[in-house]
């Protein structure tokens, strides 16, 4: 290159527009959008409780909330002994007849026997299953130490089991054709007795009507 043209090249550089500023970015904050609140039961209600509900026959689920006032109160009543002390739910075999008699505490010092369920302490349910039917009890949620000694935190609503059995008394069969009760025939009745079961069929059943059709079933044919 030579020395005019070296010169040309500068003063084309010199005459070319300085570059225009640069723009200020904006910046926006990332906003991750969360999902709205799912519609339940809440976990906690922050009361101390202990409910019982009857499942079946041979079997009760207890479900319960312990504030940190009623584990306190039962650590300071076991003293020493909470050391090694196991949480458990016992459960005392009540009579039906003692709810008239007296409260939950009276009904548990006279129950005729318990017997305990041990549960940890990062459980809040249990299903208690049960020897026989038509049990009436009570829980109590507490602790029991090394020595047998037990201290309860709270105590649940009195509940009874149902039979596993067929109510007792008199079979009464139905039948019911073109939406009327009539009398069912001797025959009809499995192993059955007419006397036992139902008047003579010349003889109008004394139960006899008519379903109406909207309770869903009465009055179909």
């Amino acid at each position: 290159m030579t020395v005019a043209q070296l010169q040309a090249a500068l003063g084309r550089l010199a005459t070319r527009p300085a570059s225009a500023p640069a723009r200020d970015i904006e910046v926006r904050p990332l906003v991750v959008a969360t999902p709205p609140p799912v519609a339940g039961l809440p976990w906690r209600y922050g009361v101390t409780n202990v409910i019982a509900l009857p499942v079946d026959p041979l079997l009760v689920h207890v479900y319960w909330e312990l504030l940190p006032d009623e584990v306190a109160r039962v650590r300071g009543a076991l003293g020493s002994a909470w050391d090694g002390a196991q949480q458990v739910l016992r459960a005392y075999e009540v009579t039906a007849a003692s709810a008239h008699n007296g409260d939950g505490a009276w009904m548990v010092a006279h129950s005729r026997h318990h017997f305990d369920s041990d549960v940890g302490g990062d459980l809040s349910s249990y299903y208690v299953h049960l020897w026989s039917p038509e049990q009436t009890l009570i829980f109590e949620l507490g602790w029991r130490s090394r020595a047998g000694r037990f201290v309860a935190a709270a105590r649940s609503n009195m509940v009874r089991t149902p039979r596993n059995a067929p109510c007792g008394g008199v079979e009464r069969w139905m039948t019911v054709r073109n939406g009327r009760i009539v009398t069912t025939p001797p025959g009809a009745i499995p192993g059955g007795d007419a006397a036992a079961h139902g008047p003579e069929p010349d003889e109008p059943a004394p139960w006899s009507a008519t379903f109406p059709a909207h309770r869903g079933w009465g009055g179909r044919r």
